[in-house]
């Protein structure tokens, strides 16, 4: 079985080669690797170009619109020349461990039924030093239910570079489609989608590396206004899809994740919801936290 990866890169030379060559470094060899340049004016070309004879590069002029849809465009490229039956996402500036694709196409292979497989990451600075991380662990839950009982959407769904599909799934969806929502990125169109075509399947293991650095778009959260405008698109998008499937719409004014929640209506939510208690402590130090954010 052919697996894809689909490295998608603007303007990370210095992180290219640590993540090309985590790509060519599998255990699992019947492989193919795509990277999408989207219009780089840095020396990324140049670091791809010595690769060339083992992966395929697509380098085309800065896509110019809303970064998220910028990413989309990448993958909705690359996709377009795969041939694999899994596809593999990867960001440049993130890597895979050896072993990733062989654990996760044994998981597709044993599970049929399985649209989507993801896994947990250890975080890496910019010099490739691990980090601690601080992160809460993807929930144990049967995701669907949980979504539909508790209206929350966060703590779900690993971020691009641990997310894999299978072809017949993003033969479904994609290519994605510029629309209203430019702060949801790929990675959650892809999950909350996945929900209605198939199983999840979550492997509580680090099989990547995520990076941490000044460019991260996470690192917007810390914005009052663009966390409040990111959860609500994200829940204004979730419900779209949900409709189109004749599924659970969910109500924000339910969830513990509302931004503009005081502390009290939060502590009332915490306190009659349906969540186990380590997620509830979990959404508490959240909301004390983003009190003091700016």
């Amino acid at each position: 079985m052919l697996a894809s990866i689909l490295i998608n890169n603007y303007n990370y030379a210095q992180y290219l080669d640590y993540c090309i060559s985590s790509a060519l470094n599998q255990t699992y060899k019947n492989i193919e690797i795509i990277l999408y340049n989207d219009g780089s004016s840095d020396n990324s070309l140049e670091i791809a170009n010595k690769y060339k004879n083992n992966i395929i590069i697509l380098s085309n002029k800065n896509f110019g619109k809303y970064p998220s849809y910028n990413q989309a465009n990448a993958i909705n490229m690359a996709y377009e020349l795969s041939k694999g039956e899994i596809i593999f996402l990867l960001d440049s500036d993130d890597a895979f461990y050896p072993e990733k694709v062989e654990r996760v196409m044994d998981v597709f292979i044993k599970h049929p039924e399985v649209v989507l497989v993801q896994h947990k990451f250890d975080e890496i600075n910019f010099n490739n030093q691990k980090l601690k991380n601080k992160k809460l662990s993807i929930k144990k839950v049967q995701i669907k239910k949980y979504i539909e009982k508790t209206h929350n959407l966060t703590g779900l769904f690993s971020q691009t570079s641990a997310l894999s599909f299978r072809r017949s799934y993003f033969e479904q969806v994609v290519p994605l489609k510029e629309d209203n929502y430019k702060y949801i990125w790929p990675d959650v169109r892809l999950t909350r989608q996945s929900i209605f075509y198939g199983e999840i399947y979550t492997i509580y293991e680090s099989l990547g590396e995520y990076r941490i650095h000044e460019n991260n778009d996470s690192n917007k959260l810390e914005n009052k206004n663009h966390y409040k405008e990111l959860i609500t698109q994200m829940y204004q998008y979730f419900n779209e899809i949900s409709r189109s499937h004749n599924g659970v719409l969910l109500d924000l004014n339910k969830a513990m994740i509302k931004p503009e929640y005081n502390i009290f209506k939060k502590l009332y939510i915490l306190i009659t919801c349906k969540e186990k208690i380590k997620y509830k402590i979990f959404y508490l130090i959240e909301s004390i936290n983003r009190i003091f954010i700016k």
